[in-house]
Formats: C-alpha cells, structure tokens, sequence
C-alpha cells in the first residue's frame, strides 16, 4: 500500500481530559502537563520560579499578597499565620499581630488599605497598622437640653458604637439628653464653646448618668444655637454585621467612591456599603438583602458601569451611587462557587461555577452563561480534571490575569486559559487550557513590576520567563498526542513505519524521551509502549555561530525509526531534566495499510 502521513501542526487545542483520546481534536491533548503555546502554535515546557527571599521567614503560610499601590511599587504587604508583614526591597518586617490565620482580602483608599480577615476590619497607612477607628456620627444637631427638638444628620455606625448630638444652650439648663438611655462608659467628651470640659471637675466639667443617657454640666452653657457638643457610647448597631464580613469592592458611579462588603454568614444575601469616600463609615441603613435570602452572596466584579453581585445561584447588577443605587437581577439559575476566581477575562465577567468555569455574556435582552471549561472539567473515574475535584477543593480556588493568560489553582494544580489564543474549531469555540504543577504549591498570587509572585509556606516565589526550574528543581514537561486512528477506520490494521518532529532549542541542550503507544493486533484492550528516543541531544548546535541569522538553525527535524502494527497511535514527548525545555512546532506519522482485521 502506498506510504501515508497523518501530520499535526499545530497544538491550539490546549488539554482535554473529558472527552476519549480517541475523539478530540488533533491539536489537543489527553494528558499534558508544563506545557504553554507559544506564538508560533507549536508547545514550549514552561518556565519556573525562584525563591524571592534567601532564607524561609519561617513556616507558617503566607496567605494573601498584596501590592500597597499608594506608596512604593516595592512595597509588599502580606499576611502570613497570625502576622502582618510588609517588604520593604526585599526585607520583611511585622507591622501587625493577633489576624486570623486563613484567607485575608483588602482593597485601597485613599492611601490607606484595609485588611479583611473574616473576623477584624484593620489598616495601614504606610506607616503603622492598627484595627479601624470608626467615623463618630453626628446622630442629632442643635435639640434642646431636655432632648427634644433638633435634626437628624448622620445614620449611626456599625464599627464605632460612639455617636455625638449638639445641643443649644439656654443659660439655665444643665442636664441634656441623649437620643439613647442606658449609656455605655468609653470616651465620653463634651465642648461647650469649642472648649473641652473635663469629667468630674467641680467647675466648668460634666458627670453622666449612664443609666438614663444624660450629661449633667457643673455650670450651665450659655445661650446659643448648637454649641454644646457631646459624644457619648452605645452599642446600638452589631458591628461584627461588617467586621464578619470577608470580601470588598470599591465601586461608585464613574468612580470608587464606596466600599462594598459582603461574605457574612450570618447575612448570606447581604450587601454593606461605606459612606462616600469613607471606609471607617458603615451607616445603619447602607445595605440591601439581595434576591432570595438563602442564596448567599459569593463575589463582587467591577465592570464600566456595573458592580455585579455573583451569588452561589444567581447574578446581579447594581448600578449607581449611594443612596440612588439600584438592583435588578442578571441571570439566575446558576452562579459562583469560588469567591477568588471572578475575574474580567479579556473583558468578559469569568467565574467558577457548580458546573465549571463559566462567562457571563449578553444575549438578546438578557445574559447567559456559557461553560468554557468543558475540555478539562474531567471524567469521574477516567481521567482527572477540574470537576473531579472535591466541592471544597474547588471551593478554594483562586485565580489571576497575568500575560493573557487566565490562572485558575485548584487543590495542587494550575489551569491556565490562554485566552489570546481562544478560536473556533469543527463547530464550536475552542478554550486552549493547559495545566501546570508546581514544586512549591500556592497559596495566593499577585502581579508586581510585570512579574507573577505567589505565597507558600515561609516564603514568596517569582516566575520568570528566564527561569529553567522550580527553585532548583526540575520541571516535568510532557505532551501525549491524541490516539490516533489514521485512515480513519477502526478495522484497518496500519503499519506505522515513522514519526517526525520538528523541535527549537530553548536552553542549549535539551533531552527528550519519545515514546510511542500502539494498540495491539488482536483488538484486546492492552496498550504496549515502547521507549523510541530516550535521548536527543543536540550538542553540535552553537547559536552564535548563526548569527545573525539564528532563526534559520534554530528548529531540529527528528525522525524516530517504529516500523510497528496496530490499529492506533499515540506518542508522548517528555522533558524532565533540570534546566532543560523543549519547543515542539510540529509532527508527521508515517504509516501504511497493511491489512483488515479479519
């Protein structure tokens, strides 16, 4: 029979692990690992990491990362156990203590950032670190010394249980009421005049009846309107309504004017938002119980001119500032499992649903929902993927924007969307996911100065295109092709006489194994492989000796010898030595038909 090829030339379709070797497509992969696409459509192994302090700062997780924008662009903040750390150009120091050990979020404004650690409300402000000082309301204005009268003009705050009320003097009066009994003792002030009377004095000072909300003065204020001016305590709103929370997002119309908060478990459906421009300032009546109760609240995405509020259920899209702002409903049916991996992919709301990653896209007057993870959400029992993950493991996962490309961890696992690089394909739209696995797993990313930085254990870690290994350990790279069927009928048997690569340098010497799968004869089920190339190494090759024209040199065709029988054919190129990588553009099979299966 005449010599056919089954060429691939190009490795787009990134890794599918739901679907049968047998039935994806021939830029796909069942099993890939440390694999990117290159621009050239080919697969390179991937770069590393290296350790960004010297020596472990000991061995508690670092469990969020954050970039302090208001101050120096080397400046590092990040919570690791218990403790509040900032870097300094690469030294590390401890600015607060007693944090929750576990998932810390914060956000910026005006150049202080605030902490969330489901339980405190703290910030910093580029010199010192300390929990949230509440804004003191003033509840009253200018009411009478018996209580009466007077205007309301601020709602209470839910951090700060002091609130102050002005009163008018009469020139008689000495005692003047507060809005509220019972009283609780903090610091109690009052000025009368614009001067600070002292407590308990004999002459010009005030005691409290705590019990029944009244400041009693030792001499009586002059006459005037609202110059008397008392700040007193009551717990009347439950701050731990804020503190509790565990998620944020800054969102105004056209601008960040208010922090939203959310993540309460005793508020699943609730949202709180600050007063404009003022983080330390929850009023009592900012917030709104949003569509059903019982579909709790699981992230917030800042879009043009939208906040879209992502319940575990359901979506919704608040729009302009306080106190005008509405909520309509998005989508429902469908929401967010995973509080960090909501992210603008290429300026499409992207997130982690109960049934895989998913965008939110308009249709007609509404939105939808469409899956973009199908190729690597997985099988049950077959092969692992995203969906096989545990509940709590997916739970868990966090993602980043970095270099066009989507980061979704997983458990000990990376699933990257390249999503530059998304393209239509036999009838649908192909998402190019590859997976990556590191030697030191993550717990946080985040993105400085152009590089990926992530927490682990004691330390951060720096990718970099120039780095050959995990911090010294090597990378495995590995790339199976789908099992092929060539010419396309299952009861041909084919005589596989030959496969091409064709490969880049990376590195300098690169070794590659190459070994080939091939279905037996007979028809059984077992699969024989055979190590084909252990070794390829291209020592003679000297890229200066090129130049200028290196590109020309720089690709090796590879010609693997088989001459094997069977029905299909699969191979696999491989990787795993320190300070090696591969680029492979490309691939040819050589076969014949050598009979039918009788």
């Amino acid at each position: 029979m005449a010599l056919q090829e089954y060429p691939i030339t190009a490795f787009i379709g990134g890794l599918n692990v739901t679907k049968p070797p047998t039935d994806i497509d021939d830029d796909q992969s069942p099993d890939c690992e440390n694999i990117v696409n290159n621009e050239l459509y080919g697969i390179n192994s991937r770069y590393g990491y290296s350790k960004y302090y010297t020596t472990a700062l000991g061995t508690a997780n670092v469990n969020a990362l954050f970039v302090y924008n208001s101050f120096s662009s080397s400046d590092f903040i990040y919570p690791m156990g218990t403790s509040l750390k900032i870097d300094l150009a690469g030294s590390a120091s401890t600015i607060y203590s007693g944090m929750v050990s576990g998932k810390v979020r914060a956000f910026e404004m005006n150049g202080y950032i605030y902490f969330q650690d489901g339980s405190g409300y703290i910030e910093y402000n580029g010199a010192t670190a300390s929990t949230v000082s509440g804004y003191i309301p003033t509840y009253y204005a200018d009411k009478n010394p018996d209580g009466t009268g007077g205007g309301q003009i601020d709602e209470l705050n839910y951090i700060s249980s002091a609130f102050k009320e002005t009163f008018s003097g009469n020139a008689t009066g000495t005692t003047f009421y507060m809005s509220f009994g019972s009283l609780t003792t903090g610091n109690n002030t009052v000025i009368v005049n614009n001067v600070t009377l002292a407590s308990g004095a004999a002459t010009s000072g005030f005691n409290v009846n705590y019990a029944s909300g009244y400041f009693t003065l030792t001499t009586a204020a002059t006459s005037g309107i609202g110059n008397v001016e008392i700040t007193a305590n009551k717990p009347v709103l439950n701050a731990t309504c804020i503190t509790n929370c565990t998620f944020n997002e800054t969102y105004g119309e056209g601008n960040d004017t208010n922090v939203y908060l959310s993540g309460n478990s005793s508020f699943p459906a609730r949202v709180f938002w600050s007063d404009t421009l003022d983080p330390t300032y929850y009023p009592a009546t900012s917030y709104a119980d949003v569509g059903v109760k019982n579909d709790k609240m699981m992230g917030f995405l800042k879009t043009a001119n939208t906040l879209q509020l992502w319940k575990y259920r359901s979506v919704h899209g608040l729009v302009g500032a306080p106190p005008n702002n509405s909520i309509t409903e998005m989508y429902d049916g469908e929401g967010l499992v995973a509080t960090d991996t909501l992210k603008l992919v290429d300026g499409i709301p992207t997130g982690l649903s109960q049934r895989g990653m998913v965008q939110l896209k308009s249709e007609g007057n509404g939105y939808k929902l469409d899956l973009i993870s199908e190729d690597i959400n997985g099988f049950t029992g077959i092969r692992d993927g995203l969906m096989t993950e545990t509940a709590a493991n997916r739970g868990a996962a966090f993602a980043v924007i970095h270099d066009k490309k989507y980061w979704l961890h997983v458990n000990d696992k990376i699933f990257i969307l390249q999503y530059n690089l998304i393209h239509s394909g036999n009838g649908r739209t192909v998402y190019p996911w590859v997976k990556w696995t590191l030697a030191n797993n993550a717990n946080c990313f985040n993105v400085k100065d152009g590089y990926l930085y992530f927490g682990n254990a004691g330390n951060l870690y720096k990718f970099d295109p120039s780095a050959v290994s995990d911090n010294g350990t090597a990378i495995d790279s590995y790339w199976y092709s789908k099992k092929m069927n060539p010419g396309q009928s299952y009861d041909l048997i084919k005589l596989f006489t030959h496969l091409y690569f064709e490969f880049r340098t990376m590195f300098g010497n690169t070794t590659i194994a190459i070994t080939v799968y091939i279905n037996d004869i007979t028809g059984a089920s077992i699969t024989t492989s055979y190590l084909l190339a252990g070794v390829w190494i291209p020592d003679a090759f000297n890229p200066n000796a090129f130049a200028p024209n290196i590109a020309i040199y720089t690709n090796f065709p590879k010609r693997v010898p088989i001459n094997l029988k069977g029905k299909y054919f699969q191979y696999k190129v491989r990787c795993n030595t320190l300070n090696q990588g591969f680029t492979l553009l490309n691939s040819k099979l050589h076969f014949t038909i050598d009979r039918r299966v009788i």
